[in-house]
């Protein structure tokens, strides 16, 4: 009876505390961003998650420690899978597009998708004003997935396997595996497979890699796989393809050398092939190059360490490699010719050429990147953002130790390769090095993009210092220790004075003082490397990752707000009996680049939808000569105005444009659809007549009716 009494007792103590730590989070969430414009209204799905995070600590009471992360260790990959299909199963998804409930027909609010964690970040537009939008398109307007979408610039030759990338019933699908949901899933179920399974598979690739690093220590590895994934870098960029193929790839290469089974090695041969040519289709060459050092870095480590198992024979294993890539890589390639061709023409993007000399003090960004999401407002928190890597001191320690292995004749391959490319890499953003440039292909990267890769370096290099070469001796006030605090102390003020220098007013002095807080003890810890509290510092790193993750990217459910507004509905029911008219948004004030993509996600044609590369079919019939080409020939979002001026072109930001068209040449963009918040009757006149067929909170559906008399 008492032993039955004890147990009953457990579990009423367990309840209530889960009940306890699920109120506290609750309270904690709102106190945490009582600055920010989130909801107030009740959450299931909050409660849910926060009721789950309380029973996982509520174990660590009743359970050993220890036993709990071993179980945890063993079945990480099961315990992966679960949390990705309930994630997947809800439709969950980190995307801003409730932006658009604030800017599209703001009276009608689509509350049941506002996030219920954290808020919609303005400055991603990148994601929900196209990346999203022109997901939408594909999956509504282009139901078969073919690899041509002519909804989007409303051309007939939109090919979608790279600019823009989008799923389609192809091999090349495969390339990008965020897209593979589309396939088979539905539309909210796929956009959250879309949006997280990267997050699993860099996870758990940078951890395995991280183990490789440390070698095996799980606490340490759990370090790298949080600070690279859940890095305020990636989390704002939205960019994990790279490490989730980079990383991978150098997995399965190491598994490749630990196989003696010739079948296992050719599984493990296409696997790295495969993860290759994920890595190529990320397409943005300024991260591309300066990462591809680093895991080119990473596979010459893993060449050396298995150099005696190496035979000429191995060498056959390329050919699937290879024809992976190959198989995979080359229908996009071929059916994206012309569009790389204008890519590539572009005055923006277009070609650069890059010889560094600057970016370095983007280096520090780390002290005060895990604060934009809860303080204020840095303005392009993604420009701002950065790797927690805590340079410069890994690379001073790094060349410590490499002249210590020196003096006892021993030699760390990866230690050495790591140092070398962070001294490299991190020069090149101090000094302009024109051969260097040319040599390494950082030409075609930036150096503010570039930067990013050094403190990744960092990280890699405290892997391996607090893996292999911590120390096992008592902190004391002896002068070494003391020498050392004021180091720690030191350094991330100077960082400090960088950043507060790069962006003036913002670092005050409760943004100084926190960072001062939390990254002296940090500098401190790694510089003294001691067995006795790298734990410390790995929990404390781990804390700050596990922030990012809870703070910078919003967490929503469903996508209703894309399709729910009136206007949403409106151009669907006229889509389904006029589906192949070109719409254009034009006198949009305010909203001047959100209503296109917006109607666009709803199926239709637009016009000015984002143009990925320009549209000079259209373009040149209102500059023949094409004396706006600087304008126009970009990738750009592009505003419309109809005027009784003369036609022309203006520039009103590197990727955005707007037309001012002469009323009496509306009829050259051939559209049969206008959507404006302006009364557009207002234009009609003896050769056009703007029908009205919808208007409502501020944004109204016009037919636009060609007087064929008139014209005459």
């Amino acid at each position: 009876m008492k032993i039955m009494s004890k147990k009953y007792l457990k579990i009423l103590l367990s309840i209530v505390l889960v009940l306890f730590f699920s109120f506290v989070f609750e309270k904690g969430y709102f106190f945490l961003f009582r600055n920010a414009n989130i909801s107030t209204d009740f959450s299931f799905d909050r409660l849910f998650i926060f009721m789950i995070l309380s029973v996982f600590i509520v174990l660590h009471i009743f359970c050993p420690m220890n036993k709990i992360w071993d179980f945890i260790y063993r079945k990480r990959y099961y315990i992966g899978i679960l949390m990705f299909v309930f994630i997947v199963a809800n439709g969950y998804h980190g995307s801003s597009v409730y932006k658009y409930n604030y800017v599209i027909q703001p009276n009608y609010s689509i509350d049941s998708n506002a996030p219920f964690f954290s808020y919609y970040k303005e400055i991603r537009s990148d994601e929900f004003l196209v990346d999203t939008p022109g997901i939408l398109s594909q999956i509504i307007y282009n139901q078969d997935l073919d690899a041509i979408n002519d909804a989007i610039m409303a051309r007939e030759d939109t090919t979608v396997y790279m600019f823009p990338q989008l799923p389609t019933k192809t091999i090349s699908v495969i390339s990008n595996p965020k897209l593979i949901g589309f396939l088979f899933l539905p539309m909210e179920q796929a956009f959250s497979f879309y949006w997280y399974i990267l997050f699993f598979i860099c996870f758990f690739a940078t951890f395995e890699v991280s183990m490789l690093i440390t070698k095996g220590k799980k606490i340490f590895s759990a370090l790298g796989a949080c600070l690279l994934t859940f890095s305020p870098a990636f989390l704002w960029w939205n960019q994990l393809s790279i490490f989730a193929s980079g990383f991978s790839a150098i997995l399965f290469l190491h598994l490749f050398f630990e196989s003696k089974n010739k079948w296992k090695k050719l599984f493990y041969s296409i696997l790295t092939g495969y993860a290759g040519s994920v890595y190529v289709m990320t397409l943005y060459p300024a991260w591309l190059i300066p990462f591809g050092w680093m895991f080119f870095g990473l596979v010459i480590w893993q060449l050396i360490e298995y150099k005696n198992q190496l035979k000429w024979n191995d060498l056959i294993y390329l050919i699937p490699v290879i024809g992976t890539m190959a198989i995979i890589l080359l229908p996009g390639f071929i059916g994206s010719e012309t569009t790389i061709k204008l890519m590539g023409e572009t005055v923006y993007p277009g070609s650069r050429v890059m010889t560094g000399g600057y970016g370095w003090n983007l280096l520090f960004n780390y002290l005060i990147a895990p604060f934009y999401t809860i303080f204020k407002n840095i303005g392009n928190a993604c420009e701002a953002s950065q790797f927690i890597g805590l340079y410069p001191i890994p690379i001073f320690i790094g060349v410590w130790e490499i002249y210590i292995n020196k003096k006892v004749k021993r030699t760390d391959f990866l230690l050495n390769i790591l140092v070398i490319l962070a001294i490299l890499l991190s020069i090149w953003n101090y000094i302009d090095i024109s051969i260097f440039s040319k040599i390494s292909l950082l030409t075609i990267s930036t150096p503010d993009r570039s930067q990013l890769v050094v403190n990744v370096i960092c990280i890699l290099i405290i892997l391996r210092l607090i893996g292999c070469y911590e120390k096992n001796k008592n902190i004391n006030l002896s002068i070494k220790y003391i020498i050392t605090g004021i180091v720690s102390i030191i350094l991330p003020v100077i960082g400090l004075f960088i950043v507060d220098n790069t962006y003036p007013d913002y670092v005050d002095m409760r943004i100084a003082i926190c960072s001062l807080v939390l990254y002296i003890p940090l500098f401190f810890l790694l510089i003294i490397n001691s067995k006795k509290t790298n734990k410390v510092f790995s929990l404390i790193l781990i804390s700050i990752s596990i922030f990012n993750l809870a703070t910078v990217q919003p967490i929503s459910k469903g996508l209703s707000v894309m399709y729910e507004k009136p206007i949403a509905k409106e151009v669907r029911k006229i889509a389904e009996s006029d589906k192949e008219a070109k719409w254009v948004v034009v006198n949009s004030g305010n909203t001047s680049i959100f209503p296109q993509n917006y109607i666009l996600a709803n199926g239709v044609r637009v016009i000015n939808s984002t143009n990925y590369y320009p549209n000079f079919e259209l373009w040149e019939k209102f500059d023949p000569d094409r004396s706006d080409d600087f304008v126009y020939n970009r990738y750009a979002h592009v505003a419309i105005d109809l005027t009784s001026e003369d036609t022309h072109f203006e520039l009103l930001q590197v990727d955005l444009f707007k037309v001012f068209i002469n009323i009496n040449e509306i009829d050259k963009l051939e559209a049969t659809y206008f959507v404006s918040s302006d009364n557009l009757t207002l234009y009609s006149n003896d050769k056009y007549e703007f029908k009205k067929l919808y208007f409502e909170d501020n944004l109204g559906i016009y037919k636009l009716e060609i007087n064929k008399s008139g014209a005459e």
